[in-house]
């Protein structure tokens, strides 16, 4: 006889999340991490095609500037030095 066991709760998020400031922006958005390290981020427009690539080197807070961009809707995929992702909406506004 097989037995198997299922936990359907969710683990508590224990870690602090990056935070984006200021959103909306016209241009230069700061990434802070908290207690993590940013090693990279990617900004996708809203029909997914990816506009930029940054690469962060182990920072805890970031400036991106994506000013050259047109205005609207993206969003941010931050991943961290253990490879985790953050996705985070962001509105480019001129």
């Amino acid at each position: 006889m097989l037995v198997a066991e299922f936990s359907t709760s969710i683990p508590e998020e224990t870690e602090d999340p990056i935070s984006v400031h200021p959103n909306p922006s016209s241009g230069i958005f700061r990434l802070s991490a908290g207690v993590d390290v940013i090693t990279s981020v990617e900004v996708f427009a809203t029909d997914s095609r990816r506009c930029s690539t940054i690469s962060a080197a182990n920072a805890s807070t970031l400036d991106i500037d994506i000013g050259h961009l047109e205005a609207g809707a993206y969003l941010l995929r931050v991943l961290d030095s253990e490879q985790r992702q953050q996705i985070i909406p962001i509105l480019l506004s001129h």
